[in-house]
């Protein structure tokens, strides 16, 4: 019989937070982008049901509601945002 290797809490909590960093980074990159909980725990490497109640634990919001809070709420949409990141928006 073998012994598996246990983690102690602290490896647990840095390998959340390793992953959730991840997570993060991918937010940013892509917040303009559609974001799921299936799409985010995927890059987190957790199922959606894990990965939310992590996620929730950890940053004490939801997914969504930290996406919903990084993305500028000043009327340009996606499209624009885009047009402006490549320097063409212009004065229509």
């Amino acid at each position: 019989m073998t012994r598996q290797a246990v983690q102690t809490r602290e490896e647990t909590i840095l390998h959340h937070r390793e992953r959730l960093n991840a997570v993060l980074l991918y937010i940013q990159e892509n917040l303009y982008a559609p974001l799921t909980v299936e799409a985010l725990a995927a890059v987190a490497g957790f199922s959606p049901f894990h990965f939310h109640r992590i996620f929730a634990a950890y940053l004490r919001e939801t997914a969504s509601d930290h996406v919903r809070r990084d993305r500028p709420n000043d009327g340009i949409t996606a499209r624009d945002k885009m047009r402006v990141d490549a320097g063409i928006l212009l004065d229509e």
